[in-house]
Parts: C-alpha cells; structure tokens; sequence
C-alpha cells in the first residue's frame, strides 16, 4: 500500500513540475533561427524586432506580407534509411499577416495555425512468466505484426480429443508526439510608440511516457477432454489518456527614442497571463483464469504461485489541474552606430513571472483473488495538492552586427542569462487509505547560464541566402536552500521520498 501511495505522490509532483516550462507565441523569424536564435535583437529583422518591440512597425519602409503553408499527411521516418524502427508522422502549418503603412497609424496581424503528430505501433508483450507472476510487466517491445496468431498443437495421433490450440495478440500505440497550437497577434504603431496583443493556444495529448494503449491477449484452448495441456486465459491492458491545454495572452507597450548619427534606445514593457488546463485518466486491468473451460482442473505450470482459480487485478488513476501565472517584463536595448558597416548593441532584460497551481488526483484500485471464495482487496487514495513558483529572471547582453558588404553579414554576442527559482510544493488533503504523507517542500534555486552566439548570412541571388549559426553555453546550478515538513511518515516512507 505504501508504494501506491508513494507511487501517486510521484505522479502528482511530476505533473507539477512538468507545468514549468510555459509555451510562448513564437517570436523569432525563420532567418534569425537559421543564424541563431541568441542573436535575437542583435542582428537587424523585422519581424523578430517588433515582437520585441512595437514601435518597430513604425520603422517600416513599405508593406511586409508574411505566408507560409506546408503539409505532409503521413509518412515514415527513421534515424537510418534501413533501420527498422521507424515511427509515422503527420504536420502542417498554415499562416498568413503582414504589416501595413497607413496615412498615420502602422498596423499588423498574423494568424498561425500548425499540427504535429508522431507515432508508432508496437507489440507489447506480457512477462515472460505472466501465468505465474501477477506483477504488471510489459516485456521488450518489438515491430508491430498485424493482428493475432493462432497455433494448433497436435499430438501425434489421429484423434482430436487430444489436441489444443493457442491465440495469442498483441498491440500497442506509442504517441511521442501529437500536437495541436494556434497563434495570432496585432500590432498598432505611431509615432515613436508601439501596441502589441498575442494569443497563443496548445493541446497537447501525448502521455508523459509515450504510452498511450497497450494489450496482450493469450490463451489456450482443449480440442478434446484427453488434451494433455489444461485452458488458461490471460489478459492485461494499459491505456493513457491526456490532454493539456494551454492559452497565453501577451499584452506589450514599446517606445523607441532617436538620436544623432544612427543610434537610438529601444524600450518595452510585456505583461502576459498564462491559463493551463491538465486531465489525464490512467487505466491498468490484468486477469488469468486458470479454469475457462469450468471442467474443476486448474491451469499448472508446476510454479508453487500458481494457487488461485482466477486473478484480477484493476487500478484507475485520474488527475485533474488548474494552473495559472502571470508575469512582468522590461526590456532595454541600446543601439550605437560606429560605421556604415559596423554597429553595436547593448541589451538589457528583467522579468518576474508568479505561478499557481492546484492538482487534484484519485487513484482506486482493486484486486480480486479466488481460490475457493473471493478475496478482495479495494483501496482508494485522494490527493489534493497546490503549488505556487516565483521566478525572477535577468538577461545581459552586448553584441556586434557587421555588414562588409550588402550581401554579407556578419554577427556575435555574449549574453548572461540569470535566474533565481523559487517553487513550494504544499500537499492540503488526502483521504481514503492514505493519510498526510507530506505537507511542505520549499526550494530555491539559482541558475547562470552565458551563451556566445556566432552568425552569418549571405545571399547568393536576390531570393537565396545561406546561413549559418552556432551556441556555445556555459551552464551553473545551485540549490540555495531546501525545507522538508512531513507529517505522520514512518520510516521506510521518508526513504522512499528521499529517493
């Protein structure tokens, strides 16, 4: 019982923790992810500088129309052409905008729709003991074959009385990727000032482990009464339903202030609120019947396990969360000109961004067992946890854009990334068969991170360009500060946490 309950907490600290990592409205453009998406604001773009900065769009020298439409609706793909463990995959992606000069406003809209789906079957096999050993096992995965096979056994004499057959199938569908994501944005500029508002929306339902079903199917049947081999029945099945869905909505307010000889101060301001909604239903049913046929002579495999008449075992586990945050940005770039082909760019970013969370996770299990008479064993386990997170986050950085020619540029940075994490993990309530495992968990850490960004680009013809880019990252880690609270936890619980 201790390992269920230690096994849920696992699963509602996990989904927790995976709530971090916040998607965002992409605001880089294709040409700087080429030459590297650190060199974001250092290298002059259009479209990257507006989504840092409004008041970009008034900088606009004509009208920008931004398309891009592709689709693949299947294929399959793998590492090496001749391997054989390719997966399938289906992706497209829709978008259309542009930016606009009017007589005294300068106005831009974008609309992007995309889907991403990546999968594989497999079969997925019981142990290899699995008539003997109840414990819930897949054994290694192999390519799919199509459908079940049926084997009949003779044993050697004419008669069929004597005789017995076997059905064994398998089946199993891994999901690793299967997403679904729309964005827009606006952008209303005049003057030196600038407006932004983005919407972003994701779902994703591919499970934490890939797994989204999986079932084994084995039996073996008597011709005839004389069959030297007794019926057995067994089946397990696992099946992962999950859907995460996100909406983030961006509101930005941007100034760019001139001065003499090219150089100019760029300021912005972002506010954003994030929403994410996670469900997620975890099915597990494993049952043997060592008697199908009800002729009172039980299935042996001389394994001294192999006690019961019949075997169930089945375990539902739903979790239900609510996520919200909201955050705060400023960022500052300063641009100096010190020749027709050479400009530097000091860059400043400070943010604070604050999460909550609430989780709310039941797991009920059951596992039946007769011999004679049935004997259950029912538990049940409610948990209902809330975490919140702060996050305070800065960027330094200073980069140089050089252009020898018209049709070559060439650019590098360094950047200081930094970051103080501060998430607190509070568990208000279980019920059922588990009491307060835990209650407090309180963390802080700091991250550090430099990053030396190096890009080129140079177009062969009007349309065509090369480009190139490369990162090197320097990366610390620390855990500042750590403060356990556990309540009512014996020993061999407290270790297994601590694990």
């Amino acid at each position: 019982m201790k390992k269920n309950i230690l096994s849920c907490l696992t699963i509602l600290l996990l989904a927790l923790i995976g709530n971090l990592v916040m998607a965002q409205a992409d605001s880089t453009s294709l040409r700087i992810k080429a030459m590297g998406t650190e060199l974001s604001w250092i290298v002059d773009d259009e479209y990257t500088d507006i989504m840092h900065n409004p008041a970009a769009i008034n900088l606009l020298s004509s009208n920008r129309i931004i398309s891009a439409v592709g689709n693949n609706p299947g294929s399959e793909v793998g590492f090496l052409k001749y391997l054989d463990n390719k997966y399938k995959y289906s992706r497209g992606v829709a978008s259309l905008g542009g930016f606009f000069k009017l007589s005294d406003w300068n106005f831009g809209l974008y609309l992007r729709y995309g889907q991403n789906k990546k999968w594989k079957e497999f079969d997925y096999g019981m142990y290899f003991n699995f008539i003997s050993s109840y414990a819930f096992y897949w054994a290694i995965k192999n390519d799919k074959t199509n459908g079940g096979i049926t084997f009949d056994y003779d044993n050697g004499t004419p008669d069929l009385d004597d005789d017995w057959k076997t059905y064994d199938e398998r089946t199993g569908l891994e999901y690793y990727v299967d997403n679904e994501s729309r964005s827009a944005f606006i952008t209303l500029g005049k003057g030196n000032w600038g407006f932004t508002y983005r919407y972003y929306n994701f779902i994703s339902a591919a499970p934490p482990n890939f797994l989204q079903s999986a079932s084994h199917v084995y039996s073996l049947t008597e011709i005839g009464s004389d069959s030297p081999q007794e019926a057995v029945y067994a089946f397990q099945q696992e099946i992962n339903e999950t859907k995460r869905e996100t909406n983030q909505h961006i509101f930005s307010f941007g100034n760019i202030r001139k001065y003499g000889n090219g150089n100019r101060l760029d300021l912005s301001a972002n506010f954003k609120i994030t929403s994410q909604k996670n469900s997620s239903e975890y099915r597990r049913k494993k049952e043997i019947d060592y008697d199908p046929d009800c002729d009172d002579v039980y299935y042996s495999d001389m394994s001294p396990y192999n006690t019961y008449k019949k075997y169930l075992f089945q375990l539902l586990e739903t979790t239900n969360e609510n996520y919200m945050a909201t955050g705060f940005q400023i960022n500052t770039r300063y641009t100096k000109k010190l020749s027709d082909i050479l400009q530097t760019r000091l860059i400043c970013r400070l943010s604070y961004d604050k999460e909550k969370s609430s989780n709310y996770s039941q797991q009920s299990q059951m596992m039946e067992e007769m011999i004679g008479d049935s004997i259950c064993e029912n538990h049940y386990i409610t948990l209902h946890a809330d975490k919140s997170r702060q996050l305070y986050s800065s960027l330094f950085g200073v980069g140089v854009s050089i252009n020898p020619t018209k049709a070559l540029t060439v650019a590098y940075a360094i950047k200081w990334y930094s970051n103080l994490d501060i998430p607190h993990f509070h568990i208000l309530n279980s019920e059922g068969d588990a009491n307060y495992v835990f209650q407090n968990e309180f963390f802080k850490f700091k991250q550090n991170k430099i990053v030396v960004p190096i890009g080129l680009e140079y177009w062969l013809k009007k349309r065509i360009a090369f480009r190139l880019g490369m990162d090197t990252h320097f990366y610390s880690f620390k855990q500042i500060k750590s403060n356990r609270t556990f309540d009512d936890v014996d020993d061999d619980s407290y270790l297994s946490l601590q694990g």
